[in-house]
């Protein structure tokens, strides 16, 4: 697993996906369904079968907004976000 250090914040342990969405996220509406949207349908580009993406928008519902957001980037290739 990596770690992700920001200084000022707690450490984060972010999981490796096996399948990564290359669609980007930069420019995205900010509305949950859309970001939930485009992790789908890149993870579908990516060759993910249909229970991996439902794995992934079960967890991406799983909590609030910010849990969304942590969510979408683990899955979402790190070329994409625009870092």
């Amino acid at each position: 697993m990596d770690t992700i250090n920001i200084p000022g914040l707690p450490v984060r342990v972010i999981g490796q996906a096996q399948y990564l969405s290359r669609e980007p996220l930069v420019g995205v509406d900010g509305n949950a369904y859309a970001i939930m949207g485009t992790v789908q349908r890149g993870l579908r580009r990516a060759g993910a079968p249909k229970e991996y993406i439902a794995k992934a928008m079960n967890e991406m519902m799983a909590g609030d907004y910010d849990n969304l957001l942590a969510v979408a980037v683990r899955y979402t290739d790190d070329e994409c976000l625009g870092v």
